[in-house]
């Protein structure tokens, strides 16, 4: 099986008077707080789901102290950063990227064929992988940016995961959810990301149109409420803050 945890990217701009605004307001820019960005509780989740991707993101961490670190730190410092997401995708796509087109690139089994092969995966493999003569993939890593409004290439759901587990739950106790969304493109989509998550009585489900979100250029917000069981009393809502109500 493919690896489900796909990528896009598209051409975007990081330069310009946006950029210095960025900086002036504190937005993080380059590699500034990448390897936290590598190890959020969504990227935990991912584990289970996408152990070759999971395993890529540990030892791209560990390369950030070194050379590589340096390389990176060159080709992203007018790029501003807007979601934890966005900079470890792009690693992972550009990685891709450069593989589906080399059938002697160094991690082509693990990223490449199908099914994926963790066993493909190692340090050397990935050192080779991003080596300076690897132009595709550095080229990707400058002038690209993860394109998400298709549902099934987000970690979207990957944060209401993590907050379900901490309180014992999982997307079984999920209730009613509500997408907003600024474009309808490749919304469908939304449906085959739902069959993943959820199994039958499916949670009811919202789409509301919306003309932007609090942070720019998102493209979907999902609001999400769970009930947990209570052995000493009624079921509590579980609010999508992560907290109990009542």
């Amino acid at each position: 099986m493919a690896p489900r945890f796909g990528c896009s990217v598209e051409l975007k701009s990081a330069r310009g008077p946006r950029a210095a605004r960025a900086t002036l307001l504190g937005v993080p820019r380059g590699i500034d707080g990448l390897g936290a960005d590598l190890s959020t509780p969504e990227m935990g989740y991912l584990r289970e789901r996408e152990p070759v991707y999971a395993r890529l993101l540990d030892l791209l961490n560990d390369l950030l102290a070194g050379d590589f670190g340096a390389r990176l730190a060159a080709a992203w410092a007018n790029r501003e950063v807007h979601a934890t997401y966005a900079r470890p995708l792009l690693l992972l796509c550009a990685l891709r990227y450069d593989a589906l087109s080399d059938q002697d690139h160094p991690l082509h089994a693990a990223l490449a064929e199908n099914p994926p092969r963790l066993d493909a995966v190692s340090a050397a493999a990935l050192e080779a992988a991003v080596a300076p003569e690897r132009t595709r993939f550095w080229q990707a890593l400058r002038e690209r940016a993860v394109q998400t409004n298709e549902t099934t290439r987000a970690v979207t759901w990957l944060w209401p995961a993590a907050l379900l587990a901490a309180a014992g739950a999982g997307f079984e106790h999920v209730v009613q959810t509500i997408e907003y969304i600024t474009t309808t493109a490749n919304y469908r989509g939304t449906a085959d990301v739902r069959r993943e998550f959820f199994r039958p009585p499916y949670p009811t489900a919202t789409g509301v149109i919306v003309r932007g979100l609090l942070r720019e250029g998102a493209l979907i917000e999902i609001s999400a409420v769970a009930v947990l069981p209570d052995p000493s009393g009624p079921a509590v809502p579980l609010l999508p803050s992560g907290e109990r109500a009542g």
